[in-house]
């Protein structure tokens, strides 16, 4: 029992990491999104050892904080292409 619980932890500390440190296999691919957390909520959640299944919501806070990261990311570079952009057109009439 004690090994296969074992097993379990691994591959929850796999997911884990790779969610934290390989997020931009998740970035542009939303099924992998639902997926994960599709998995979260009827595998790990449903699983009948607490400690295991505590994992569930674990997981899904750091995609969602993943998540919101990468959309911070993503306004801040929108932002300064446009001030680049802005700045660029500006110098382009006093010229």
């Amino acid at each position: 029992m004690f090994e296969k619980k074992n097993n379990k932890n691994r591959v929850i500390n796999v997911i884990r990491r790779w969610i934290k440190e390989f997020f931009y296999d998740f970035e542009d691919d939303e099924q992998l999104i639902q997926a994960l957390e599709k998995f979260c909520d009827q595998d790990i959640a449903q699983f009948p050892d607490p400690s295991i299944s505590k994992w569930s919501e674990s997981l899904k806070k750091i995609l969602k904080d993943q998540v919101r990261k990468s959309m911070i990311l993503l306004f801040f570079y929108l932002f300064i292409y446009l001030f680049i952009y802005l700045f660029i057109q500006i110098q382009i009439q006093i010229v």
